[in-house]
């Protein structure tokens, strides 16, 4: 019994270190039918290395790295739905940016989403957000499955702060 006592107990203090945190706000976004996206990557530890480690390693990261940064978009627009369309939309006066802390070797992401507006003050941030990478494929193509499963769960926090002022944490496996 003391076993599986302290099993839950154990688990009940994991839970809460992966939960999303919304800080600010990303009200600033409703009414707005578009906004400008970037990703950085320039901080993440990607299989361990730096991008320019990875990059050496991986020869075709700087090749692909655009097509993982729009499935992001494409995926984050799918699920925003009518709350807000991002993408490169230099006359808009927000920015959400979504920084990399990490990627793993199976391909799952660990970013935040940033709302910045045209002078650089942030307004909000979404923490602890996270992206299911795959299971079979090259390196590539396990980041390319995180991206897809990223890009779903920046779209539905998004959404969901946008438009509920609150972020929930939603399972995608």
């Amino acid at each position: 019994m003391k076993k599986y006592f302290c099993i839950l107990a154990c688990i009940a203090l994991v839970l809460p270190i992966n939960a999303q945190v919304l800080n600010g706000s990303f009200k600033a976004l409703q009414g707005q039918q578009r906004a400008n996206f970037e990703v950085d990557f320039s901080e993440a530890s990607i299989h361990g290395m730096t991008e320019e480690d990875f990059a050496d390693y991986e020869t075709d990261w700087y090749k692909d790295k655009r097509e993982v940064v729009a499935i992001i978009l494409n995926e984050c627009n799918e699920k925003c739905r009518r709350a807000v369309t991002l993408g490169r939309f230099d006359k808009s006066p927000y920015l959400v940016k979504l920084v990399v802390r990490s990627i793993s070797s199976k391909g799952d992401f660990d970013f935040d989403a940033y709302l910045f507006d045209t002078e650089g003050n942030q307004l909000g941030s979404i923490e602890n957000l996270w992206g299911k990478g795959g299971r079979f494929g090259t390196k590539l193509n396990l980041i390319k499955d995180g991206a897809e499963s990223s890009g779903k769960a920046l779209g539905g926090a998004l959404r969901t702060a946008i438009l509920k002022g609150k972020v929930q944490r939603e399972e995608l496996f």
